[in-house]
């Protein structure tokens, strides 16, 4: 058995889980939130049902960390204190080359304007 089915219980519950976690980050992202205490992420995932983790539990809170560590389109980094989101005004460059080009060449323009 795995570790992650031990500490979830299934692999099924697991997925359900992740699926929680990838939906209120992409939620949150999207409106605009750049920072969270992790501590609120929990609470506004225990809201929508996932008691999965604990504020108080080590391990539940690694565990959480490391899920949102892995979405790098979304989380700029995670740590047991504080979730730090993508703006998501600014263009990310990976997955939108285009406009994270247009976005260099508007800021260039503004900051010289006789080129």
């Amino acid at each position: 058995m795995k570790l992650a089915e031990l500490f979830f219980g299934e692999a099924g519950s697991m997925d359900r889980v992740k699926d929680a976690i990838i939906d209120l980050s992409f939620y949150l992202k999207e409106q605009g939130i750049v920072k969270i205490d992790l501590e609120k992420f929990i609470l506004m995932l225990q809201d929508i049902g996932i008691n999965d983790f604990v504020t108080g539990d080590e391990d539940s809170l690694k565990e959480l960390v490391d899920v949102l560590n892995d979405m790098p389109n979304v989380v700029t980094s995670a740590t047991v204190d504080e979730i730090s989101f993508k703006d998501a005004t600014m263009p990310d460059a990976v997955t939108d080359k285009d406009k994270a080009q247009d976005a260099v060449a508007k800021a260039a323009d503004s900051a010289n304007p006789l080129t």
